[in-house]
């Protein structure tokens, strides 16, 4: 037992001595990181610290070195400078002095064409106040000649008018004696079935008892001038009820020559008949008489007489604002005529295009078709 105490003893003095020199190994290596860190440490720092000074020593210099650099920098700048505003000042003074010189000529230039331009708005002037002189004075001279020549002219136009009157004169004095001398013996050989009364009568009882087509010619003849000429007339033939049988002689007309004639002198008649307050409401009074002669117009467009008097007619109507129809008939009516309108305006233009047909004229003074619709189309829409 004391044996074993003694190795136990032995062997863990060893132990501990080992452990010792071990952590004296460590100990030493720890030693030597550190001062070796220590050491980084420290040159680190005194590298720093030259570096500042240093850095601070050239920045001390090369601030010296920039302000003597300045200083001679201004120096060459002011002497420069100098040089600079004296050479200005030299340079504005010559240009002023060119200036001046260029001044002068380009005024004494803007002078002369001045000068020039004024002379030659003055001859310009003068030019044309001469020129309307010349012409005042020529038109007064030509107005004094022509109030001359007028005079003249009007002297010499009435003695030539005179002495033709007194020829003319005594030429027809024969002949206004034979007419004279022709007209009382014609009203010495007047009879009585002559007057225009009995003529009317005649031409009435005729119309109203005859149907062969030549003494209905014949009484429509004589029917017209007597309505042409007389009011009386008018009003009595509308009082023998002749009326209706004149409309009824329109509507059984052809396009034969005796029918048309018959058809002008009926037209005629009423148109006659339509003129007169008194007597136009026997013509309106007619059934669908306005529609009948609208009817005609475009039946007989290529009969001027017939057209004329049919136009003249409903014109004549017309006038008269309260024989007018109204409403859908009056419709009717101006749409009917419009379609004429646009037939005859159709025509024209084509006339007008044909150059080897020329377009068929009326009679001088006298209306065209085209312009009797029109008349009749302002009359209903007025």
């Amino acid at each position: 037992a004391e044996e074993q105490q003694r190795v136990f003893v032995l062997r863990n003095s060893a132990v501990t001595t080992i452990q010792s020199h071990v952590r004296a190994m460590l100990a030493r290596r720890l030693y030597s990181t550190m001062m070796a860190e220590q050491q980084q440490r420290v040159f680190v720092l005194r590298t720093r610290s030259a570096t500042v000074v240093q850095s601070w020593f050239r920045m001390v210099l090369a601030r010296r070195e920039l302000s003597r650099l300045r200083v001679a920098h201004t120096a060459r700048f002011v002497s420069v400078a100098r040089v600079h505003l004296a050479a200005v000042c030299v340079q504005r003074w010559v240009r002023r002095v060119l200036v001046l010189r260029r001044a002068a000529k380009q005024v004494a230039a803007v002078e002369v064409m001045q000068r020039a331009m004024r002379a030659s708005l003055e001859r310009r002037r003068f030019l044309r106040l001469r020129a309307a002189a010349i012409v005042a004075q020529r038109h007064f001279r030509a107005a004094a000649h022509g109030r001359r020549q007028r005079f003249r002219m009007t002297a010499i136009v009435r003695i030539q008018a005179w002495y033709r009157g007194h020829l003319a004169r005594k030429a027809c004095k024969r002949k206004i004696s034979a007419i004279r001398d022709k007209l009382r013996a014609i009203n010495a050989a007047v009879t009585e079935d002559m007057k225009l009364g009995n003529r009317t009568q005649s031409a009435l009882d005729m119309l109203l008892t005859h149907k062969q087509l030549t003494f209905v010619l014949r009484a429509c003849e004589n029917l017209d001038a007597a309505t042409r000429l007389s009011t009386v007339c008018c009003e009595k033939l509308t009082r023998a009820n002749a009326v209706p049988i004149l409309f009824k002689l329109i509507k059984s007309c052809n396009r034969s020559k005796p029918h048309l004639a018959v058809l002008y002198h009926a037209l005629r008649i009423l148109r006659h008949l339509a003129l007169h307050t008194g007597t136009v409401a026997a013509v309106v009074g007619e059934p669908d008489s306005l529609s009948m002669f609208v009817e005609l117009l475009q039946m007989y467009r290529d009969k001027t007489d017939i057209f004329s008097t049919a136009s003249q007619l409903i014109i004549a109507i017309a006038a008269h604002k309260d024989s007018l129809p109204t409403g859908k008939e009056l419709t009717t009516l101006v749409t009917r005529l419009q379609a004429i309108k646009s037939v005859l305006e159709r025509k024209a233009k084509l006339d007008s295009k044909l150059k080897n047909s020329q377009p068929r004229q009326a009679a001088a003074g006298a209306p065209t078709p085209l312009q009797f619709v029109k008349a009749i189309i302002k009359s209903f829409s007025a």
